[in-house]
């Protein structure tokens, strides 16, 4: 399938959606791309299985993949890939992510793609990483290509069948098209159990408001019932989107980490090297952001333009 501009321009988001049925264990590639019609050229596989069965998501570089699950055998599996510079590459099965590589970058080579599903052709050296390539033994259905990054409730959708759209309640929902085996049920409309709501608790029948306190990461937090701008912050190990998260103040690649004050770099709330912020105040000349960031050891240093400054008075 020729003509993929987009997939071959560095870091430019990107979704790919297709239906998977195996019919006997092992490896395979799903979808190859390359420069050229045989395989070869500016390749890479985005999709396939490991020499185990595990379902692997990659990009073109750095050399970063997502190692899913094994696949059942005779069975249709959705699998999802998503990539921004901001999220970097997630890999969906089912609609429910089972990975992501954090934030990265994607080197694509700025060369029209060509995919192929279902085989790398002659492309046998190609970065593959441990997709273990080879002809695919099975079907593939509904093959998508998205030039944007898919949100997890669009991934979701493609996962759902046609009566989950049609606008009045039927099948096993507990409202209007939700419910049941169809979309989680926003805030306010009726459930039965707690999985029918979109990630809220079923209350009395209806889907509740998130809380801080529900048992679920809701309400804008980054882990259960912590972070974000409505919940306390979270604990070490915790996952968070940025240093006021975490307890410690320092969120490294999504996860809350201890505050080191001693580690040689500027990390967390630090205005230079372990110093400022919540660590000890900076000596003359390094770096600040208000005056508690500077030594009050006497009372002549404070911050002056971004720097810890000596007063000095004329006598």
């Amino acid at each position: 399938i020729s003509g993929y501009v987009l997939l071959g321009v560095e870091s430019s988001s990107f979704s790919i959606s297709l239906w998977v049925q195996r019919t006997s264990t092992g490896k395979g590639t799903l979808v190859h791309q390359s420069s050229q019609t045989d395989g070869h050229g500016s390749c890479t596989v985005p999709i396939g299985f490991s020499s185990a069965g595990n379902i692997i998501a990659t990009a073109w570089a750095p050399d970063k993949q997502i190692t899913g699950p094994v696949l059942s055998i005779n069975a249709w599996t959705h699998i999802a890939t998503t990539y921004s510079p901001t999220n970097g590459l997630i890999l969906y099965v089912n609609g429910a992510s089972v990975g992501s590589t954090c934030a990265q970058s994607n080197g694509a080579p700025s060369e029209v793609v060509i995919l192929t599903l279902g085989n790398s052709l002659s492309g046998g050296e190609c970065n593959s990483q441990s997709i273990a390539m080879g002809t695919f033994s099975g079907y593939l259905d509904e093959f998508r290509v998205y030039s944007r990054e898919l949100s997890d409730t669009e991934i979701y959708a493609l996962t759902k069948d046609k009566t989950c759209f049609d606008g009045i309640m039927d099948g096993d929902e507990t409202d209007i098209d939700c419910g049941g085996s169809c979309f989680k049920c926003a805030v306010g409309q009726n459930c039965i159990l707690t999985i029918d709501c979109n990630n809220v608790l079923c209350t009395n029948d209806i889907c509740a408001n998130a809380t801080c306190n529900d048992g679920l990461k809701n309400n804008g937090e980054t882990d259960v019932e912590c972070g974000g701008s409505n919940c306390l912050p979270c604990g070490n190990g915790k996952a968070c989107s940025a240093d006021d998260d975490c307890d410690s103040k320092n969120c490294r690649c999504g996860t809350c980490i201890d505050k080191i004050c001693s580690d040689g770099i500027i990390d967390g709330n630090e205005t230079d090297i372990d110093c400022g912020g919540s660590c000890p105040a900076c000596a003359a000349y390094q770096m600040c952001k208000v005056d508690q960031d500077c030594s009050t050891a006497s009372n002549n240093i404070s911050c002056l333009n971004g720097s810890c400054e000596r007063k000095y008075s004329c006598m």
